[in-house]
């Protein structure tokens, strides 16, 4: 790692002497280090690489990042350099505090369309038709919804006779799969009515996906950092407005729905009276896929890659409070399919 971080900060032009390399908590899916050297602070990703896992994170996520700094976005911490043979990215250490849920304010939300808003200002760049699929794309709600069909059958994976385990078992089935089979044949009612055009490149967006003020940094001055672009890409612009408020973590207000569709409708090209139909139909869809999120924990590559980034989590007590959030958001899905 030493020799590695340090040939990094020779590529990028910074000091690369008097080197300490500290592990920084809260990663997720990879980890991350605060690096010193010469009295200059760096921040290190190593990135989670498994063969079982197709998504290559290092290559979504440092595209982004050289897309962004390319056209002088502020929003998002600069890349210094990369290594792909060791899995490694040397970025900006962004000063600042974590987005806390009771902080999240309508100004935050301001600031993520304006994000948003000049990240799609330059869609139409040759550089930006290089950039991958997002994560879970789909351009049809027919291929949504057999994304959501796979995801739900990949949780018989979960493994029987681990008390957490059977816990989350029994609410996918008398809970989770009842709702989904529900919403499913209403909307295949509702899709058979109207057909399902694919959406096209011209009105699909460049999407940091996983976007929200979990992934944000605020800075002194109160200007947000967005971070984490590992599933970023080409995207629905319906399944982008979802993830923002679906996002458990740091959820924003809800009364901003509105103006963050508006935004994100009229970034896609897409007139409101026709974007708004297709994202209300699709919300439930989306929904119940951030429940099938909410239980990687259980699932053996998913908790590898959560092993990886944080070797110290205890186990149990992570997946009992994912149980915490699921039972809450199935309520939440419930009210929305049944009401």
């Amino acid at each position: 790692m030493l020799q590695a971080t340090r040939r990094l900060l020779a590529n990028a032009g910074r000091p690369n002497r008097d080197i300490s390399i500290v592990p920084q908590p809260g990663g997720r899916n990879n980890r991350a280090y605060r690096v010193t050297a010469g009295g200059q602070h760096f921040f290190l990703k190593h990135y989670f690489r498994h063969p079982d896992d197709a998504r290559d994170r290092f290559a979504s996520e440092t595209a982004f990042l050289r897309f962004c700094a390319g056209r002088g976005l502020t929003w998002t911490p600069r890349i210094l350099a990369a290594d792909e043979s060791s899995g490694l990215a040397l970025m900006e250490f962004v000063e600042g505090s974590s987005v806390t849920p009771a902080a999240v304010n309508e100004a935050d939300v301001d600031q993520a369309i304006a994000f948003f808003r000049e990240l799609n200002r330059h869609r139409d760049d040759p550089s930006a038709q290089s950039l991958p699929l997002a994560a879970d794309m789909r351009d049809t709600i027919a291929g949504h919804v057999a994304l959501v069909d796979d995801r739900v059958r990949r949780l018989d994976r979960i493994p029987a006779g681990i008390p957490e385990c059977d816990r989350a078992r029994a609410m996918i089935q008398s809970r989770l799969i009842p709702i989904w089979a529900t919403y499913r044949e209403r909307l295949a009612r509702a899709v058979a009515q109207e057909s399902d055009q694919p959406v096209p490149r011209s009105n699909q967006a460049l999407s940091p996906s996983d976007f929200g003020f979990h992934n944000a940094r605020r800075r002194a001055n109160g200007t947000l950092c967005f971070f984490d672009f590992e599933y970023a890409g080409w995207d629905d612009p319906a399944k982008t407005l979802a993830d923002f408020f679906l996002q458990p973590a740091v959820p924003p207000p809800t009364s901003r729905y509105a103006a963050v569709e508006c935004a994100m409708a009229e970034t896609a090209g897409v007139p409101i009276e026709r974007f708004a139909p297709r994202a209300h139909l699709l919300y439930p869809v989306f929904a119940v896929k951030w429940c099938c999120i909410l239980l990687n924990e259980f699932m053996p590559v998913d908790s590898a890659r959560r092993g990886y980034a944080q070797p110290d989590m205890n186990v149990a007590e992570r997946r009992s409070a994912q149980l915490e959030r699921l039972s809450q958001r199935l309520e939440d899905v419930h009210r929305e399919v049944f009401a």
